[in-house]
C-alpha cells in the first residue's frame, strides 16, 4: 500500500488555499438546487414536530434498520427549524473536531456566521473554534462508548451539553434519565471495525443518523 507523504500533500495545498475567495451566486445556485433535488436539507435535515408524527417509521441513512417514533421521542423534537422563522440564513458554518483549528484562532470568524453546526459534540473555546452552537451532532459510537452508563449516572453527558449552552441551566432544559434511554433506543450499535475497514476500501462514509439541537 502506498503511503502518502502529508508534507507534500499540505504543500501542494498551499496555493489553493491563498488564493482569495470569489462568490459565485450562479454556481451557488445550481449547487443549492442539486441539492435540494436529491436531499432537501432544508426541510428534512433532522426530525421536528413537524416533519415526523408520533408512530411514524423512519430509516437509517447507512443501514437497513428503522425505527418508530414513539410519544416520548416526539416529545424531546424541536417544533421546527430555526430557519422557518428566521429566514434565509446568510453564511453558515460546520466545525468538525479533527483538530486541525487549535491555535488557529478563528474563533471570533466562526461565531459570527449566522448558524453554526458541530460535528460529534466537538470541542469549544472562545479563541481557536469559537462558542456558537446553533446545531450540534452526536455519533452512535460516542453514546456506547464515552456515556454508556448514562442511564444510571447523565450527569457527565449533561455537562458536555451545558458547557456548550449554558442557558440551559436557566431553562432547567437539560435531559432526565429517561431521556437519555429514549436516545440510547434510537442509535444503531457503533460499527465494528471490519464494517469500518470494509467501508473504506469501498469509500463509503459511516455517517451518524442521530442529530440533535445543541
Amino acid at each position: 500500500m502506498m503511503r502518502i507523504d502529508m508534507k507534500n500533500f499540505n504543500d501542494s495545498l498551499l496555493p489553493l488555499m491563498s488564493c482569495p475567495h470569489v462568490s459565485n451566486r450562479t454556481q451557488k445556485e445550481l449547487i443549492r438546487s442539486k441539492l435540494h433535488l436529491c436531499c432537501n436539507a432544508t426541510g428534512l435535515l433532522y426530525l421536528t414536530k413537524k416533519n415526523t408524527a408520533v408512530n411514524q417509521t423512519i430509516t437509517y441513512e447507512t443501514s437497513n434498520s428503522v425505527y418508530k417514533v414513539g410519544a416520548a421521542l416526539h416529545k424531546m423534537l424541536p417544533e421546527d427549524f430555526p430557519w422557518s422563522s428566521r429566514g434565509h440564513l446568510g453564511r453558515c458554518t460546520v466545525v468538525g473536531n479533527g483538530g486541525i483549528l487549535k491555535n488557529s484562532n478563528c474563533g471570533r470568524e466562526i461565531d459570527s456566521a449566522d448558524f453554526v453546526i458541530r460535528l460529534n459534540l466537538a470541542p469549544i473555546n472562545d479563541s481557536d473554534v469559537g462558542l456558537k452552537a446553533d446545531l450540534v451532532t452526536i455519533n452512535p459510537s460516542q453514546l456506547s462508548a464515552d456515556y454508556s452508563n448514562m442511564d444510571v449516572n447523565p450527569g457527565p453527558l449533561v455537562q458536555r451539553k451545558l458547557s456548550r449552552n449554558p442557558q440551559l441551566l436557566k431553562k432547567k432544559e437539560h435531559l432526565g434519565i429517561e431521556d437519555y434511554e429514549v436516545l440510547k433506543s434510537t442509535a444503531l450499535p457503533a460499527p465494528s471495525s471490519a464494517m469500518v475497514k470494509t467501508a473504506k476500501a469501498k469509500g463509503q462514509l459511516l455517517a451518524a443518523p442521530l442529530i440533535s439541537p445543541p
